[in-house]
């Protein structure tokens, strides 16, 4: 019976995938700018230059679940110059073979950027369960369309199977009355959820950290009336794959208040993309990913970049794709800007020299998700800027410096440890 089963499920698949005809799509020059990586939820494919287009449909699928909101980002590719990109992306939710209805454009870039996107999807209501396909669109010039072919960028699909239900082992508590999870912090983000029957998850309201850093996740119980002692167990799915073993797992006992708990970040976590934690308060004592009585459970998602390369350097073979572009049409005089100190505490400067020093730019301050969190301006001849960062929190942000013809960027990292 499960041998057929098995082939059944092959079978539906690869008809699926014979059967799907989508438009086409590609660029013809890719050797300037490609996609680099695009994660989505808790997947992530990292393919570099392509020719303009990458079928990954047979590769390992992106997931979703019905109703649920997940995040997403994409990431750009260099030979040199980093020019600044429009981006889509498109799903097919009624898995009709085309992009062409009603809500199935989940992102399209308003302004180019040359540091990729980051967007947060909600799978909607009515979507079938089962596979269907996915389409990201990087495109130099000109906001893209899901069809036909174009000059600088690239293309790629993917394969999405959206679940009726939670991609991750399902538990909750049967009765949240009496207690329940009433707030869960990660980082300096704190959310106040109260009573949600028994489970809640949110994985759009993300937290942002890094290798280099640890994961600082607390919580506070909600009791109606008499205040009890709680089993509470937290796990991080460290290898995103979506099941929270006992290494990963921290578990407290007679715990009536707020508790927290520190998970150390090592170079084998996959950066650059989003891993799940969960936090289960039960009355009784009860294993993960069952269901229990009393009680509740929460499940979130924090993002983790590598700005130092930890992944990377733990990694012989990785690689760098970043190449000269020599014989661009399009490439320019560069200007340098330099950016000390970085990390910072306070306050941080910017230093122009070369081509562009006498040009005026825009200087904007950046969270994870592109929302501008301070403004300046660089006035023409200016060679250096100070930027006060003293009313930032700590963390990881992006410096955007817009001149009239072309963008650029530099990460910087907060801390007042």
């Amino acid at each position: 019976m499960n041998n057929f089963l098995l082939v059944l499920i092959f079978t539906l698949t690869s008809v699926h995938f014979a059967t799907a005809q989508y438009c086409s799509a590609s660029s013809s020059i890719s050797s300037f700018e490609w996609i680099e990586r695009v994660s989505f939820g808790f997947d992530k494919q990292e393919t570099g230059n392509n020719g303009g287009y990458y079928d990954g449909v047979l590769d390992a699928p992106m997931h979703a679940s019905i109703g649920e909101c997940f995040y997403v980002t994409a990431e750009p590719g260099y030979s040199g110059f980093e020019y600044t990109e429009y981006w889509g992306i498109w799903m097919d939710f009624n898995q009709d073979g085309d992009y062409n209805d009603t809500g199935e454009n989940v992102f399209l870039s308003s302004t180019p950027t040359n540091y990729g996107m980051s967007s947060s999807i909600t799978i909607p209501d009515w979507a079938p369960a089962g596979w269907t396909q996915m389409r990201v669109i990087m495109k130099w010039g000109s906001a893209p369309t899901p069809c036909g072919s174009f000059s600088y960028g690239e293309v790629e699909d993917y394969s999405l199977y959206i679940e009726d239900g939670l991609y991750s082992c399902e538990n909750d508590g049967a009765n949240s009355t009496w207690e329940w999870i009433d707030g869960v912090g990660v980082g300096d983000l704190y959310l106040f959820n109260g009573i949600n029957d028994g489970f809640h998850a949110d994985y759009c309201q993300l937290y942002t950290t890094d290798l280099s850093d640890d994961l600082f996740i607390s919580w506070t119980p909600g009791y109606f009336g008499t205040v009890y002692e709680e089993f509470v167990k937290v796990s991080f799915d460290a290898n995103n794959d979506n099941f929270f073993s006992a290494a990963e797992t921290q578990s407290f006992s007679g715990l009536d208040g707020p508790g927290n708990v520190t998970f150390p970040l090592d170079p084998s976590i996959e950066p650059n993309v989003c891993h799940r934690f969960r936090i289960q308060l039960s009355y009784y004592d009860s294993e993960l990913c069952h269901y229990f009585t009393y009680g509740e459970v929460e499940e979130y998602a924090v993002y983790i970049t590598d700005l130092y390369n930890i992944h990377a350097l733990a990694d012989p073979s990785a690689e760098t794709r970043r190449k000269h572009n020599d014989g661009d049409p399009r490439q320019m005089k560069l200007s340098t800007v330099e950016l000390y100190p970085n990390p910072a505490r306070d306050n941080a400067t910017l230093e122009f020299t070369g081509a562009n020093t006498e040009e005026s730019a825009n200087i904007s301050l950046l969270d994870i998700t592109g929302k501008v969190l301070l403004r300046d301006t660089k006035k023409e001849f200016e060679l250096t800027k100070q930027l006060d960062l003293s009313s930032i929190q700590n963390g990881t942000y992006i410096i955007q410096i817009r001149y009239a013809n072309h963008i650029e960027t530099k990460s910087i990292i907060i801390t007042r440890k």
